[in-house]
């Protein structure tokens, strides 16, 4: 896994090197694994041919700000987990609206790093976490990163992933409390969306990674859209 750290402050390198250790240690990670590159500027950092998997990218940055690297890193093919960091959250919204994965505030907080790794890293790591259920008389066992989001219809529930859709006889209520890992939201009462599959929060629609748009109530939009601010800047998410 390749990761790219891009700071022009030494001791924002070495803290998060150190957590980095912490979080992969916990979670079972070959440290070996990991290939850590550092930067001290965005020029540097978009000029690498080799792509990242996971970029920690300051904002407050000389020349080119960090928010203007995201907004480049974002707009490519393979577009990389980015987490932003500043010592204000005033850039918050506009990180929001470029599409990045997660912000930290300076100093960070080790709790609030820790949460946003993990929630990260689930994303490219071997699924570890699985749903268990019976399908057309199968039973599969799905990974949870892989649930994109589950819809209601009639007294059935479907699960969509990006490869197979499965109707199961579970309630979509016994699902959402079955899956609270702080990725799921409610965005309608018909629909549990995976908050890391979300593009853009719409008007009245939940715009997914992969096209596909959901319906949004609209008594609940800012409730929605205040849970994936703080789904994005490391928090847990507001019940």
């Amino acid at each position: 896994m390749r990761i790219g750290i891009c700071t022009d402050h030494p001791e924002s390198v070495t803290q998060i090197n150190t957590l980095l250790d912490d979080v992969a240690r916990n979670s079972g990670i070959d440290i070996s694994q990991l290939q850590i590159d550092r930067f001290t500027d965005a020029e540097s950092l978009l000029c690498q041919k080799e792509g990242y998997h996971l970029i920690f990218l300051e904002i407050e940055l000389p020349a080119m700000s960090g928010l203007e690297a995201a907004r480049q890193l974002k707009s490519s093919k393979d577009a990389p987990l980015i987490v932003l960091i500043s010592k204000s959250t005033e850039y918050c919204m506009d990180a929001f609206d470029i599409g990045v994965d997660g912000y930290l505030r300076e100093p960070i907080e080790p709790t609030k790093f820790t949460r946003t790794c993990m929630r990260l890293l689930i994303r490219l790591t071997p699924p570890l976490t699985m749903l268990r259920i019976t399908s057309n008389r199968h039973e599969y066992q799905i990974p949870v990163r892989d649930i994109i989001y589950i819809e209601s219809i009639g007294r059935k529930s479907i699960i969509h992933t990006d490869l197979f859709s499965y109707d199961t006889n579970l309630a979509l209520s016994s699902l959402e409390r079955t899956l609270d890992t702080g990725f799921f939201m409610r965005c309608y009462r018909s629909y549990l969306i995976n908050m890391n599959y979300i593009s853009e929060i719409l008007d009245s629609d939940v715009k997914l990674v992969n096209g596909e748009y959901i319906p949004l109530t609209l008594r609940k939009h800012g409730q929605m859209l205040h849970m994936y601010h703080q789904f994005l800047c490391g928090h847990t998410p507001l019940k």
